[in-house]
């Protein structure tokens, strides 16, 4: 657990959580993840857990995510290495907003990131998230991320090798798309993809706004287009930062994971 106001930095040393529970954030705010490692990830409790400093509560089961972002904001998951959990690689649930992920490494897992748990979860609507400068894969296979409701900006990534698909969104999400390069190799080509999970908002495939401007597509990758209404107000809404050109993308996440820096050493 990880109470408001803090920061993990992994800068100048080496920092790996494994083995046991990963890291959780439940109604706090105001938290930097920076330069760790966090890799096979296994579900633990219930049990009593301290909470703060002058806390100690029962916990139940925890599910095995590397990081969970419960009822939070102001969240920033950035420079990390993360594989291999039980359960999800990030979920961001139940009204988290503001939560920013940038220049990690992902590799080696089925569900990779989740942005909303539940089809009646209507606080996620105004869920806002961006994901940038990160590398996804090898060894994915979906969820990067999955998107129930909420708005989230997805820019200047670079996927590959995905097993199912790369993004996609259940309810009424819109996401958008911007500057990525998504390459297929020999793994699906699916880029898009709608999942009904049974919500009352689901209404059908054309029921969400989902747009890909700029991306790039690699070796028979292909993203289904979505025939919504587009408005100035949803695009503004989403967009976070302006994306660079796909064509750029190589270089800028070169630096993606943990960054090899030098105690005393500028990174």
């Amino acid at each position: 657990m990880i109470t408001s106001y803090k920061t993990i930095d992994g800068r100048g040393v080496t920092v790996r959580i494994a083995g046991g529970g990963g890291l959780t954030m439940q109604r706090v705010n105001n938290i930097i993840i920076h330069g760790i490692a966090i890799h096979d990830i296994k579900p633990t409790g219930p049990g009593r857990i301290m909470t703060s400093t002058s806390h100690v509560g029962k916990r139940n089961k925890f599910d095995g995510d590397a990081i969970s972002i419960f009822s939070s904001k102001n969240i920033w998951i950035d420079h990390s290495y993360q594989a291999r959990a039980a359960d999800g690689l990030i979920d961001v649930i139940r009204g988290s907003s503001t939560v920013s992920i940038t220049n990690n490494y992902f590799t080696q897992h089925n569900k990779v990131m989740l942005f909303g748990a539940k089809k009646d979860d209507w606080m996620d609507r105004d869920m806002y998230v961006t994901v940038v400068y990160n590398v996804l894969g090898p060894k994915l296979q979906q969820m990067m991320p999955r998107v129930r409701f909420g708005n989230v900006h997805v820019l200047n990534d670079y996927r590959s090798r995905w097993g199912i698909y790369a993004i996609a969104g259940s309810e009424g999400p819109t996401i958008l798309s911007q500057g990525n390069i998504f390459n297929a190799y020999t793994g699906s080509k699916q880029v898009t993809k709608r999942i009904n999970d049974g919500g009352h908002s689901f209404g059908g495939p054309k029921n969400w706004n989902c747009k890909s401007e700029d991306d790039r597509f690699v070796s028979g990758a292909y993203c289904t287009s979505v025939p919504m209404k587009w408005s100035y107000q949803s695009y503004s809404k989403t967009a976070s930062c302006a994306a660079r050109p796909a064509t750029m993308v190589s270089r800028m996440v070169r630096g993606a994971g943990p960054l090899s820096c030098r105690r005393g050493a500028r990174c």
